[in-house]
């Protein structure tokens, strides 16, 4: 599984360079990273177009949107985190978790 980054949004205005795309490895068995980012896909809420997305307080595993129509982060703790990581590991520019 492949996500390609070949077009540019309101987060991502110019193009990073080496960066072309993202590429996760499918691994047999339970833990296969794939099938787990699949899986976590398939449950997010239509309407909000994030990754990170606010997790329902009460949902059960026959439903098919797990998740609110709500960002993580967006003015909290995961915003900061990420900020962070990006500091520590001495990146060569700040991510935010709406980097692309």
């Amino acid at each position: 599984m492949s996500k390609a980054t070949d077009e540019l949004t309101k987060i991502r205005q110019e193009d990073d360079e080496g960066f072309d795309r993202g590429l996760m490895n499918e691994k047999p068995g339970p833990n296969c990273p794939v099938i787990s980012f699949e899986l976590y896909l398939s449950h997010l809420n239509p309407l909000n177009e994030f990754l990170f997305q606010r997790p329902k307080r009460n949902v059960s595993t026959s439903e098919d949107v797990w998740y609110n129509n709500m960002v993580i982060g967006e003015h909290g703790t995961l915003r900061e985190k990420i900020k962070n990581i990006s500091r520590e590991a001495k990146l060569s520019k700040c991510y935010t978790n709406q980097s692309g």
